[in-house]
């Protein structure tokens, strides 16, 4: 079974790990065969999105929609506003994904939960950024660490592959 790791593997999340094949959020405790694959991932309001190396280079997904970025006709932008911020994902020069949410400091879950999301999205905009990003994000299929990287591919992961 190859995964990849939820951005935050720390409590009140538990360990958490994404099963790319079907998509399915697992308790990385509980499994015995698991092999990661290099990338994160997080659950915003059941909403699958992260990134994964492949061999074509960099993929972001959205649930079920995947996306190469392997050029450079792609880009994440962060609007802020009072006490909401908007993620933009501009894929070809339209904006494909749009996630609004608010950013609170407080002790609940769900606050948590928004604080996570931010903290990621904070971070795949400064990685995608990077010059490395690109080499990092991109895996050979020999590597023992991707040996099953076909199967397992996330540019196949969904039925709409752009």
């Amino acid at each position: 079974m190859r995964i990849i790791r939820n951005f935050r593997i720390s409590p009140p999340f538990g360990f958490k790990g994404l099963e790319l094949a079907s998509l399915r959020e697992i308790n990385i405790a509980k499994e015995p065969d698991v092999q990661y694959q290099r990338g994160f991932y997080i659950n915003f309001q059941g909403n699958m999105l992260g990134v994964v190396a492949t061999p074509e280079g960099p993929a972001f997904f959205f649930n079920s929609d995947t996306y190469l970025l392997a050029g450079d006709n792609y880009q994440f932008r962060l609007k802020h506003k009072q006490d909401e911020s908007i993620f933009y994902f501009d894929w070809n020069g339209a904006s494909v994904l749009q996630i609004k949410y608010y950013r609170m400091l407080g002790g609940r879950a769900e606050e948590d939960l928004d604080r996570n999301m931010h903290e990621f999205l904070n971070w795949l905009i400064k990685a995608a950024k990077r010059k490395k990003f690109k080499s990092f994000y991109t895996v050979d299929d020999d590597s023992p660490s991707t040996s099953h990287a076909r199967e397992v591919d996330p540019v196949r992961i969904g039925e709409r592959v752009q």
